[in-house]
């Protein structure tokens, strides 16, 4: 039981490492690393709701410490969201002040001659 246990921990484990590792603006792998972590969670519900009996206090301490590196990844991801909803309103403010001071069409056409 116990191995059983060992590679859901360490699916886990690994999954949430790869949160942490690389760039935080490379999307795709975010998209991933979540997807990964996801899955290893869903395995150790699984795991978690269906053998009976203790699990060994190593796995919970080093779930404990999962847990801890996988909350300090979703404080990251939500400051690079906040940072891009910031960016993204900024570029939308700076686009509506070119858009006002594009010229816009002359109502009378280019055939108003005012020589005379």
């Amino acid at each position: 039981m116990s191995e059983s246990w060992e590679s859901v921990v360490t699916e886990l484990e690994l999954a949430t490492a790869r949160l942490n590792q690389g760039n935080p603006r490379d999307l795709d792998h975010l998209g991933e690393a979540v997807h990964a972590r996801s899955l290893a969670i869903r395995r150790l519900h699984r795991m978690a709701t269906g053998t009976p009996g203790p699990v060994p206090e190593t796995l919970l301490d080093r779930l404990k410490q999962d847990c801890r590196q996988g909350a300090e990844a979703a404080q990251r991801l939500l400051l690079l969201r906040a940072e891009a909803r910031a960016t993204i309103a900024k570029l939308a403010e700076e686009l509506h002040l070119l858009r006002s001071l594009a010229p816009t069409e002359n109502p009378l056409g280019a055939s108003v001659n005012c020589a005379g």
